[in-house]
């Protein structure tokens, strides 16, 4: 879905070998850098036209991913390419092509939308009447809600449940200030820049 259409994305989808080598091989190509997942995707989305225009999108949303004692649930950025593949310069960093991550899309955002949120803080939804959390929007609650529950059923007594949120590094505190502790990044094309820094 868009930030204010349908909501067209399926939840909980796991991706494919194909989906997480196309993901590493861009991440080495850009050198995404782990905890900073909407400041890899956002240029991204604008450097490499063939793979995403006319119908890709931008995704704010949730992932859930376990390793060897943790489950965890995470605040994420991503892409989908016009093929509707799942593009992750960012989870590639931290796990391995058999770890399963699922995908829980809260908000999309098409390309005329992106180009109009440059220098905008992200994930943006938390920044536009949503409340803080962007828990408001109707999607974005509705991702979470999901996401949470599939972590849930894959908690054991062997694993400790970790949820993840987008916050700024405390040596930011010029944004913090502006944004109520809570805010992320500010994106921009060429990746430069002021820049918060996320942990998701």
């Amino acid at each position: 879905m868009n930030s204010h259409g349908d909501h067209t994305q399926v939840q909980g989808r796991a991706w494919s070998e194909h989906e997480y080598m196309l993901s590493f091989f861009i991440s080495m190509q850009v050198g995404a850098v782990w905890g900073h997942c909407y400041e890899n995707a956002y240029p991204l989305f604008f450097a490499i036209p063939e793979l995403f225009d006319p119908h890709g999108l931008f995704i704010e949303g949730w992932i859930v991913f376990e390793d060897t004692d943790r489950v965890v649930l995470m605040e994420h950025g991503w892409l989908l390419s016009r093929q509707q593949y799942i593009v992750d310069p960012t989870i590639v960093l931290a796990v391995e092509i058999s770890q399963p991550v699922y995908y829980y899309p809260g908000v999309s955002r098409a390309r005329a939308e992106l180009e109009a949120l440059e220098n905008e803080f992200f994930p943006h939804v938390r920044f536009s009447g949503y409340r803080d959390d962007g828990m408001q929007h109707a999607g974005y609650l509705a991702a979470y809600e999901s996401a949470l529950q599939k972590a849930r059923s894959m908690l054991s007594e062997k694993k400790t449940f970790v949820e993840v949120k987008a916050t700024l590094l405390p040596s930011q505190d010029e944004v913090v200030s502006q944004s109520s502790d809570f805010g992320v990044i500010v994106v921009q094309r060429n990746g430069g820049g002021p820049h918060g820094q996320e942990r998701g």
